[in-house]
């Protein structure tokens, strides 16, 4: 029995966190994108203002500071829209609060300032890593009354219980992260499956898409993301007058309403499988170009 509870233990220990924007590996494939396309000048900068920060030895780990617990400036991960909106055409966060959107000018600001202290730089940088991941993931740009899918019971296939579990982890894990089962828990270090991944993704971006992704701003890639989530196949809402309304005949989640469920299966993974691929590739290259734009000499 003691065997056995061991055994159990450290599966435990391996099971991915649902909770979190991209999951962890998401995160490490975006940052570990963004650092290989750093200028000569850019790389040499951001390793030494982790040095300066001296909690990480790389990048890629660094970007997932901002969801540990308590998570960094709640707000900065996500943008809450209105139902009514089917169309993001303009700069700013909804109803002018902070958000990823905000997040992301105002810590490429303090990374680009040399007058600051490198700390504060630092910090920015870190945090900046992240924020450019969570604006790629598409149901960062949601609603606010189902959590951005939260609130959407899953059923089938991924481990997690919600929607934005499926979005944050279980698409990468099963169709885009290399590696047989045993790989995963136990063959591999940790983030050497993301490793892998992102040889996998950056041998798949040509110099035009690298052109094309960094002539952007953050609320484009806000857009971008929001046309993905209320994508009707995606399963997250139905359009209907001119909104996108929780469920056929409920706009929104009120507190107390049962919860809308969601069959997951394998075809659901596959159909969106390239989508966040391309979402994880223009997250890495984009970062770089802003930090390529903020610590290049």
């Amino acid at each position: 029995m003691r065997y056995l509870m061991s055994f159990v233990a450290i599966l435990f220990i391996f099971q991915p966190n649902t909770a979190l924007a991209w999951g962890k590996y998401g995160h490490v494939v975006v940052c570990e994108i963004a650092y290989r396309n750093l200028t000569t000048d850019a790389r040499a900068e951001v390793n030494r203002l982790l040095s300066v920060d001296g909690e990480y030895k790389s990048f890629n780990h660094a970007c997932l500071e901002a969801d540990e617990m308590p998570r960094t400036s709640p707000a900065s991960h996500f943008a809450n829209y209105s139902r009514d909106i089917l169309v993001i055409e303009q700069d700013g966060c909804p109803n002018d609060k902070p958000c990823v959107i905000s997040a992301i000018k105002d810590d490429l600001n303090i990374v680009a300032d040399k007058t600051r202290p490198d700390t504060e730089r630092a910090r920015a940088m870190i945090l900046l890593g992240h924020w450019v991941g969570d604006i790629h993931q598409p149901l960062h740009i949601s609603y606010a009354d189902d959590r951005g899918g939260n609130s959407i019971i899953k059923r089938g296939k991924c481990s997690g219980d919600n929607l934005h579990a499926v979005w944050d982890n279980c698409i990468i894990e099963n169709t885009i992260l290399p590696g047989n089962w045993m790989q995963k828990q136990f063959g591999w270090a940790r983030f050497t499956r993301a490793y892998r991944a992102a040889d996998s993704l950056i041998a798949e971006i040509s110099e035009t898409d690298k052109t094309q992704w960094a002539d952007s701003v953050p609320w484009q890639w806000a857009a971008e993301s929001y046309e993905i989530t209320i994508n009707p196949d995606v399963s997250y809402c139905t359009q209907r007058n001119n909104a996108c309304w929780y469920e056929p005949q409920n706009k929104r989640l009120d507190d107390g309403e049962d919860k809308k469920t969601i069959q997951m299966t394998n075809e659901y993974l596959e159909e969106f499988s390239p989508v966040v691929k391309l979402r994880l590739k223009q997250a890495g290259i984009r970062l770089a170009s802003l930090l390529n734009e903020g610590l290049s000499n």
